[in-house]
């Protein structure tokens, strides 16, 4: 059998440096306190939307936020077994302010 070199290249690792993603890891704890800090959320409000983004992320897999994509959200929302009026008025209300604050304030 023929051995193989396997030791990295200097010159490629100098022409291509390592990738690192544009976006650091946004994790949903710190964006939802800065969201109901910035959006003086009641504390009925607070208790109300937080649960649906806990099931949204656990269907989802990641409590990253930056990596949620609208499809990501479609499949969790398609997968509950929530009521329509609760999907409209409570998963996607709830999603639309948070998403929308978090891309106007340049969180996400």
């Amino acid at each position: 059998m023929r051995q193989q070199d396997y030791t990295p290249n200097r010159k490629i690792a100098e022409r291509f440096p390592e990738y690192k993603p544009p976006n650091p890891a946004k994790k949903f704890e710190v964006l939802w306190a800065e969201f109901a800090e910035a959006k003086e959320l009641a504390a009925s409000t607070r208790k109300k939307w937080e649960p649906y983004f806990r099931q949204s992320i656990k269907r989802i897999g990641t409590d990253d936020m930056s990596s949620v994509t609208e499809q990501h959200l479609r499949d969790a929302l398609l997968a509950s077994k929530a009521s329509r009026r609760n999907v409209k008025f409570g998963y996607i209300a709830a999603a639309r302010a948070f998403f929308r604050w978090a891309k106007n304030d340049k969180k996400l």
